[in-house]
């Protein structure tokens, strides 16, 4: 369980601080406790989730020396390419939901990769491939920046830099 003021991972929605824990009621469903949630990178925004219904898509952030060990692993993580578009599409989202940092640099390395030999061959990165990268590279970038206390867009600079 979660406190007030820890820091998550929320599903897609990123970063995210415990302002709260509140008991509520919803329509004919019983009073049940629910986390309020501030998402770090959208602040004027409030969710509520169940506390007991977290479990697949909220964990605590990663520390400093497990960011740090993540992108010393970043070279070492294959590609995955699935030449099938729907089946790529489908397992590359359920490794966005997964929550899962190792996947998500699979997912963002081996789109790039794609991107670039796609590039070279005078095509353009397929709409779903674009869209399932850059959901990939906010939240890693996002978690990565607020651990390291970067600015997320500096995130890809200082991976580059650790991993030369």
């Amino acid at each position: 369980m979660f406190r007030m003021n820890d820091y998550i991972m929320y599903g897609l929605t990123g970063v995210c601080k415990v302002i709260g824990i509140e008991e509520e009621k919803f329509l004919d469903y019983p009073q049940q406790s629910f986390y309020v949630l501030e998402p770090v990178f959208s602040p004027q925004m409030t969710i509520k989730i169940p506390v007991l219904n977290t479990i697949k898509n909220i964990r605590p952030i990663h520390s400093t020396d497990e960011v740090k060990e993540l992108i010393q692993k970043i070279p070492d993580l294959e590609l995955l390419w699935i030449f099938d578009e729907r089946e790529r599409n489908n397992l590359f989202r359920q490794m966005l939901r997964n929550a899962n940092c190792d996947e998500w640099i699979i997912v963002i390395k081996t789109i790039y990769s794609y991107k670039y030999l796609d590039n070279y061959k005078g095509k353009r990165l397929n709409k779903n491939d674009d869209e399932i990268f850059k959901i990939a590279e906010k939240l890693l970038n996002e978690e990565f920046g607020f651990v390291l206390n970067i600015n997320p867009d500096d995130v890809p600079t200082y991976i580059g830099e650790c991993i030369i």
